[in-house]
Order: structure tokens, then sequence, then C-alpha cells
């Protein structure tokens, strides 16, 4: 997973908004899933999202969004090549996703 700021340090509220590529070979979530203080946004600009919330699987298609608190055991990866999305998350989610 690649991520390119598209917000500067100090934002309002603390959000900060990624440009986010996630790679084809993103596929297969650990076991457990993880959780972290926090919440996301994402928007799928391109390509197919598997997102896991919990037991529920969702696939956000172009165009489509998701929101959720980050405290659900949480991830997502690529279906059949890779995805292009917009992610908004909080200090702490940054943390995570930047640093893991």
């Amino acid at each position: 997973m690649t991520l390119w700021p598209l917000t500067q340090r100090g934002s309002a509220g603390g959000l900060h908004a990624y440009k986010v590529t996630i790679s084809a070979k993103r596929c297969t979530p650990p076991d457990p899933l993880p959780v972290h203080e926090g919440h996301d946004w994402l928007y799928v600009l391109d390509g197919r999202l598997r997102l896991l919330l919990d037991e529920a699987e969702h696939i956000i298609k172009p165009g489509e969004a998701a929101e959720f608190t980050t405290w659900t055991p949480h991830w997502f990866g690529a279906i059949d090549g890779p995805v292009q999305l917009i992610m908004i998350t909080g200090p702490d989610g940054q943390r995570v996703h930047l640093h893991s």
C-alpha cells in the first residue's frame, strides 16, 4: 500500500487526506483483523476494494465510499488488480496506516 499526502500537517481538526494505491498483491487479510483508535473515510477512484468490517465483507467500486470507526476490526485490499482511492483519517489512523 502506497500513500501520498494531499494535505499538510496541522489541517483542520487533525484530519489528513491521502491518495492511496493498493497493490493487487494485497488480497489476504491478517488474522485477527486489526483495530485501533480513529475513524476512516475511503472513496474509491479506480479498481475494486475489498473491505472487511468485523465479519461483514463489502466490495467498494469506483465512485463509492465507505466510512467506519477503526475500533471495528477492519482490513482493506484489492480484488482483480490494483485499487486507487482517497482516504481521510485522523491523527490516530494516520499513525497506524503510515507506520504499519
